[in-house]
């Protein structure tokens, strides 16, 4: 015959749930969309060239922390770098927000200067800054469509632009608020506890 427990759960088990409930709220850090992004294999290994490819090469960067690569553009007319960002994301995650973040820095400039940075089209960052020391941009954009293309354009002879560090990362959803949940029920096998320990 099979008998049913009335045991209320103990408080060893809601502090378990409680700890789940945690962990659903900090999941596991983005998964950066971007191949190679801190130049770290020392080549553009996942990047396409086009336009003015000369003065475009991937180079040690002493001053940096992470790698230690860096990608420098100094074409004296617009070149660019590119890269397909996951095949099939802009049918599958339109609208879906994503953070964008690199590094740059110019060391000297002379005559015509700048640097575009685009995502499927889109112009998230341009500069035509002078001298410029390293710099961290971060910035939230919405995908529209479209190639899913991360480009950077650059110019700027006789110098060069300095690039790395460079990162898309889906924005995660909003977490479910687990911790009130699990709260709630803690003080209610609190007090189910103290009536049984009373009876």
């Amino acid at each position: 015959m099979t008998t049913q427990s009335n045991r209320t759960p103990g408080l060893a088990s809601v502090v378990t749930l409680a700890t789940l409930g945690v962990m659903a709220e900090n999941p596991a850090q983005a998964f950066n969309l971007v191949i190679n992004g801190n130049f770290a294999t020392g080549n553009l290994s996942g990047w396409t060239q086009s336009g003015d490819t000369s003065f475009t090469q991937v180079i040690r960067e002493n001053t940096l922390t992470g790698s230690g690569f860096a990608l420098e553009m100094g074409p004296a007319t617009p070149g660019v770098v590119s890269q397909g960002i996951s095949p099939g994301l802009s049918r599958l995650l339109i609208q879906q927000s994503y953070d964008f973040s690199f590094d740059w820095m110019v060391p000297f400039v002379d005559g015509d200067s700048f640097l575009i940075a685009s995502f499927d089209g889109i112009t998230l960052f341009t500069t035509a800054a002078s001298v410029q020391p390293w710099t961290h941009e971060a910035m939230t954009f919405n995908a529209q469509g479209g190639n899913a293309l991360l480009q950077f354009t650059a110019e700027n002879a006789p110098d060069f632009y300095h690039l790395t560090n460079i990162s898309i990362t889906p924005v995660p959803e909003a977490p479910v608020p687990v911790l009130l949940s699990y709260g709630l029920l803690v003080s209610w096998c609190a007090r189910r506890l103290r009536r049984r320990h009373l009876a």
